[in-house]
């Protein structure tokens, strides 16, 4: 059994992969945290850590900023997120 899944040509870990199904999943997870995010995040796009404490979150062309202000994320900033991740082609 392995470890690494492989999706839209890029591989990811099991917890990447964990991470992405509850991120894509309805009904909406309300516990998805921003460290286990981010980690899928840098997996699939590019990530850079803001000097005012944001993240800017990258899939070629698109962009977006996030305030992961709190632990978990919000259903909006999930939102934001599956858009960029289905528009990306990762939602597979």
């Amino acid at each position: 059994m392995t470890d690494s899944h492989e999706i839209n040509g890029v591989h990811i870990n099991h917890h990447q992969r964990t991470t992405l199904e509850r991120l894509l999943a309805h009904p909406t997870s309300h516990d998805l945290q921003w460290k286990s995010v981010i980690h899928l995040m840098e997996a699939l796009g590019t990530v850079e850590q803001r000097h005012d404490g944001k993240v800017k979150v990258s899939f070629g062309n698109d962009s977006e900023v996030f305030d992961p202000n709190h632990k978990d994320l919000s259903m909006n900033q999930i939102a934001d997120l599956r858009r960029m991740i289905k528009a990306a082609g990762f939602d597979q």
